[in-house]
């Protein structure tokens, strides 16, 4: 009969965060996602057209008032949200397909700390895309009229909206095997209109 040794437990184990893996997690994918100024440059040109080009187009073809434009900027982040988290989902076709996601799901981390790093990158990159378009309509004297509990609110709101549509988009991800495949229907999904 053979004997198992005990093992040593000379030094007692640091407790470990559960917030350390989701924040290397969350390096690698900003370290994918923005490899170049580019990179970083090109996602905020979309919302600041719109804030410095589109809206005040708008307001002077339709003939409407100032409020417009504010509604523009605003009905823009309702765009930005679902199109930014929906293509950050793409990243996960592309870890399974050429990238480490096998390597890991054999990592001594939990599975959803991925998901949860992936979230990270989408949430700042959509939050730094919202308040680019917020301080660009600003700056085009485009008035929000804003009060503390209307900023708590949107914030609020904004958050979860992001949080929703980033699990959609994991959720399709998972499901579908090719990135063209998933290209289609994102943006079906993204674009859908609620029922």
């Amino acid at each position: 009969m053979a004997t198992i040794a005990a093992p040593a437990t000379g030094r007692p184990r640091a407790a470990r965060s559960v917030l350390s893996p989701v924040a290397t997690l969350a390096r690698r994918r900003s370290q994918l996602t923005i490899r170049t100024p580019r990179e970083l440059f090109v996602p905020l040109l979309t919302p600041i057209l719109f804030a410095l080009v589109i809206a005040p187009a708008l307001k002077q073809a339709l003939h409407t008032s100032a409020a417009y434009e504010s509604f523009i900027a605003v009905g823009t982040i309702g765009l930005l949200v679902p199109l930014n988290t929906m293509f950050a989902g793409l990243s996960v076709i592309v870890d399974r397909a050429a990238g480490a996601q096998r390597e890991l799901l054999a990592a001594p981390v939990p599975r959803p700390t991925l998901v949860f790093g992936n979230l990270a990158v989408a949430f700042a990159v959509t939050a730094f895309q919202i308040a680019a378009l917020i301080v660009a309509a600003v700056a085009r004297g485009i008035h929000f009229d804003a009060t503390a509990g209307g900023i708590a609110w949107f914030l609020v709101a904004s958050a979860m909206f992001t949080i929703g549509m980033y699990g959609a988009a994991e959720t399709l991800a998972s499901r579908v095997p090719e990135a063209e495949e998933y290209i289609a229907r994102a943006r079906a999904d993204a674009l859908r209109a609620p029922r």
